[in-house]
């Protein structure tokens, strides 16, 4: 059972199956479980599984062992199982009915909410910029960036980018309450849901939404409001082929290392050509 909405660890989770794929990873069934498995764009949750070691001659008192995610899958539904990293020299309890302790990696999380409600806004802002034929053709929410995929027949112009930027950061700077409603996917698309009509869905959906901006079906985290976000910036755009374009960009820190690398550069290419950033432009031309 996936509880990652609500908490980020469970204390007394159960291992409901286990096998041991090779001599350093084996896969686990969890319940309850709070790392998120890929789904929606959305990356794997990034954490640690601490369980029981075995007890030996060696290690008497057996003791915990952290053993490191390194992928998480839903193969049914409500159901968690997830890849586990065994270190050298541990014996984990890898047996069913064992309890252990899964804590997902508070800052990966904070950065995949971040990330994906800035892909919300993203899709909004391009429909309100560039027009309502955007559609969405696909996403890849990580902790550190973003890529979203979409229908649009020409690159967008500088204008263009800085429009949307602006949009994005407007919403995020007016700390606008993030809301998530369960209801049913026909009440969902007439209250102006945007759905993505290539996944399938059940009778009963989640909305997020961002009243007044963006309203989404969506599985994915979420920040709690806008401003969580904390800042956007485009970092790249590329053709995917016929009338299919990508956006890439950075949120929250991410964004803010961006722009400081960007400030640095600035800085050290006005002391190359001994000018100071404001005439900057002008000595490059000359």
């Amino acid at each position: 059972m996936f509880t990652g909405y609500e908490r980020l660890e469970e204390r007394e989770a159960v291992v409901l199956a286990a096998h041991k794929s090779t001599s350093d990873e084996a896969w686990l069934a969890l319940s309850p479980c709070p790392f998120y498995a890929e789904s929606g764009g959305q990356c794997a949750d990034q954490g640690t599984v601490w369980i029981e070691n075995e007890v030996t001659i060696d290690n008497p008192d057996g003791g915990l062992v952290a053993l490191p995610v390194l992928d998480v899958r839903a193969p049914w539904p409500g159901g968690v199982v997830v890849r586990v990293g065994l270190p050298e020299g541990t014996l984990p309890k890898l047996q069913a009915g064992v309890t252990c302790r899964p804590a997902v990696t508070y800052e990966w999380r904070a950065g995949a909410r971040r990330h994906h409600t800035a892909t919300h806004l993203l899709h909004a802002a391009l429909r309100q910029v560039l027009g309502t034929h955007v559609a969405q053709h696909g996403s890849r929410v990580m902790s550190d960036k973003l890529s979203f995929d979409f229908a649009h027949s020409s690159p967008l112009t500088a204008q263009q980018i800085e429009a949307v930027e602006k949009w994005v950061n407007d919403v995020i700077s007016l700390d606008v309450a993030v809301n998530m409603q369960l209801m049913g996917f026909k009440q969902a698309v007439e209250q102006g849901a945007t759905a993505l009509f290539t996944d399938k869905y059940g009778d009963q959906v989640r909305v997020i939404s961002v009243p007044g901006y963006s309203m989404e079906l969506c599985g994915g985290t979420h920040v709690q409001s806008t401003a969580q976000i904390q800042c956007f910036k485009i970092t790249a755009q590329s053709s995917l082929g016929s009338n299919t374009r990508r956006i890439e960009a950075v949120a929250g820190p991410a964004a803010l290392q961006h722009l400081q690398q960007r400030v640095k550069l600035i800085d050290n290419i006005a002391a190359l050509l001994k000018t100071e950033v404001d005439t900057l432009e002008n000595k490059v031309s000359q």
